[in-house]
């Protein structure tokens, strides 16, 4: 569940960065963070065969501390570039942490018991995802 805290924390702290430009030039600071993290879901799928969950995931960690800290700090006068990178970095840890996590999670469960876990993971993703967006709606 890090994973969706890291995941939502500067999204309600964005929408102050993002006004006063257009839904284009949103978009466009929006949409590197979502490709490099298409291309690394891509790479950590073949990487996770080869090296398994844990380096994955401390790499991920890591990442996605480093790209939340700037985000964290983000005023209304930082530059689309400044938000730019760090949302890359962060998207990129975020998908070195949800594949292994998920993946090396669900090997751990008997055949039986598969539809069971996997209805209970998405609830418990669903709800953690919710409550993340209210508290810092919140706060």
């Amino acid at each position: 569940m890090i994973n969706f805290f890291f995941g939502h924390a500067p999204r309600s702290r964005l929408p102050a960065k993002c006004q006063g430009h257009s839904p284009l030039d949103t978009g466009i600071i929006l949409l590197p963070s979502t490709l490099a993290m298409a291309i690394m879901s891509l790479i950590v799928g073949r990487l996770y065969k080869v090296v398994g969950p844990k380096p994955l995931l401390f790499v991920g960690v890591l990442l996605m501390i480093a790209g939340n800290l700037p985000l964290a700090w983000l005023q209304i006068d930082s530059s689309s570039a400044y938000t730019l990178l760090w949302m890359t970095i962060r998207s990129i840890g975020l998908a070195l942490v949800l594949m292994p996590a998920t993946t090396a999670g669900m090997e751990e469960i008997s055949r039986e018991y598969i539809g069971h876990a996997s209805s209970i993971q998405n609830w418990l993703r669903n709800m953690q995802t919710s409550f993340n967006c209210r508290r810092f709606r919140v706060i």
